[in-house]
């Protein structure tokens, strides 16, 4: 079985409490997709989220891969606080390093955080150890 292990990534965010900048490490991954024409883009960072049920991308990218986002299959989502996202449902492929997959995943506009969720990305997975207090992600496949 090979694998593929991704370290948390620092960013500056808003402790809204007190409004200061804080440092927070979150579990992301760089992820190449294949546009439309058949060319590998430079990869893109994404939120590995647990608590998502599918890939879900912003709308613009999309368009950057070559889609017809509002062509897609239309469905609706939760967003944070429960405000519903009209998605649009499309076929794509993504790389993590050599590792190939093709599945679907949701684009909208009102969305500008890529998710990785656990349908269609997770589960494309033999086994995910996810550890906190090493801040890293470490993805099995064969």
């Amino acid at each position: 079985m090979k694998d593929i292990t991704f370290y948390f990534i620092p960013e500056v965010a808003t402790d809204y409490s007190t409004g200061e900048k804080v440092e927070v490490l979150r579990p992301k991954i760089p992820i190449r997709f294949l546009t439309k024409n058949r060319k590998v883009m430079n990869p893109f960072d994404c939120l590995f989220d647990t608590g998502a049920d599918r890939i879900l991308l912003p709308g613009a990218w999309g368009e950057a891969l070559g889609l017809n986002v509002k062509k897609g299959e239309v469905g609706k989502t939760a967003g944070i606080d429960n405000l519903p996202i009209t998605t649009y449902t499309h076929k794509i492929t993504l790389f993590l390093g050599s590792y190939k997959i093709t599945t679907e995943a949701d684009f909208a506009y009102e969305n500008t955080i890529p998710l990785l969720g656990r349908f269609g990305f997770m589960d494309k997975f033999e086994k995910i150890e996810f550890n906190e207090n090493k801040r890293y992600v470490k993805l099995f496949y064969s």
